[in-house]
């Protein structure tokens, strides 16, 4: 709506609400950029080939390609005035080689190009509703997508470190909170992953809404590129079955969840059948066969005393680990390297498919100097 008047905290539009306003609304008086096509350039050796700074409202990003860029970037976000990104679409636009000078934040050394969707409101949500769709990133570029209502389907992405991230894949870890609460929103269907080494970031396999037998084939897809030549070569078959099985079944159908699950164990079976290598399997493969996730929450200050002075001291910290929605039950056990006069404990903690969730961790430093912490 376009805003005719202000008088106090009363404001008037130009017509009335399609439909009405509840205690649950929220409404954003600002400017506003709308309407606007982007279509059909082609960019190479730059620093970012288009970017929506300043937001953008019913707009659309479609046919570009871009080769050593940063990739093509859209965002709503809270600095010097809220400003909103809704209703945007990323449509056909390649990225035909993602390596370049400067990446995609103008970062050197250069990270990989991206096609991404994000949200930098903080604590606003300022980006809604925006597509992703038959996007092609080739060689060290991937999509991303931090959305209220995000949507990335029949995408393609070669050779590439990472596929699909929810989120950002260079994303600061003071944002975290603000972009995983978009998750649970975000609908993936039809992407492709060719000799990708992990086609999906953690927060997509566990929360994104996807058909249940595609997530089961992105995630024996990302652990077969771990494995390598460890793959076990009944899994080819399995595969096989759950993309057949996603052809023929949509999101909510309960057969398709109880199938991929059934066939996703049988995975894991097959793979316990084999001789593991001394030290067990590299995380990555629990990155991807089981979705998992283990991370740290930053800026914890209960952990500070155990660096922080020459005196033996105790501290405490909450680690956070999570898997996939289909996996069967799992634990989460740690074992810490052992440091002389270091004491360091974790409960073992059953995981929540889907979700993270914390972990107890405490510790004892010894007498003397541990370093400079900053």
């Amino acid at each position: 709506r376009t805003v005719t008047a202000i008088q106090g905290s009363a404001v008037t539009f130009d017509h009335p609400w399609d439909i009405a306003p509840d205690t649950t609304s929220r409404f954003l008086v600002t400017f506003e950029r709308k309407h606007l096509l982007y279509v059909d350039n082609q960019s190479e050796d730059v620093a970012i080939a288009i970017q929506l700074y300043g937001g953008l409202t019913d707009g659309v990003v479609a046919r570009n390609r871009c080769a050593r860029s940063g990739g093509f970037v859209g965002f709503g976000m809270a600095s010097r005035g809220t400003v909103p990104l809704w209703f945007v679409q990323f449509l056909d636009n390649t990225i035909e080689e993602g390596n370049g000078y400067r990446g995609p934040q103008n970062d050197v050394p250069p990270t990989d190009s991206v096609m991404e969707i994000r949200d930098h409101g903080r604590l606003l949500t300022l980006t809604r509703s925006c597509v992703i769709r038959r996007g092609v990133c080739e060689n060290n570029a991937n999509v991303g997508i931090a959305s209220a209502n995000g949507f990335i389907e029949n995408c393609t992405i070669r050779n590439a470190d990472l596929g699909l991230a929810l989120g950002s894949a260079y994303v600061k870890r003071v944002w975290l909170s603000d972009i995983t609460q978009f998750a649970d929103s975000i609908v993936l269907r039809g992407n492709r992953f060719e000799n990708v080494t992990r086609p999906m970031n953690d927060l997509a396999l566990q929360r994104a809404v996807m058909n249940p037998a595609e997530r089961a084939a992105i995630m024996l897809s990302g652990a077969r590129t771990a494995l390598g030549e460890k793959t076990p070569s009944s899994w080819k078959a399995l595969e096989s079955q759950l993309t057949d099985l996603a052809q023929h079944t949509s999101i909510n159908d309960s057969h398709a969840e109880t199938t991929a699950r059934t066939i996703l164990l049988q995975s894991i079976r097959e793979l316990e059948k084999q001789v593991a290598p001394e030290g067990g399997y590299d995380f990555q493969v629990a990155e991807s066969l089981l979705g998992a996730s283990f991370d740290a929450r930053p800026w914890n200050r209960d952990f500070f005393p155990l660096f922080s002075g020459t005196p033996s001291a105790s501290g405490k910290s909450v680690l956070l680990a999570g898997c996939a929605p289909l996996v069967p039950p799992t634990f989460c056990s740690l074992v810490f390297t052992n440091l002389p006069g270091w004491q360091l404990t974790a409960d073992t903690t059953a995981l929540k498919p889907g979700a993270s969730v914390p972990i107890p961790t405490r510790g004892t430093s010894p007498e003397g100097a541990k370093g400079i912490f900053r």
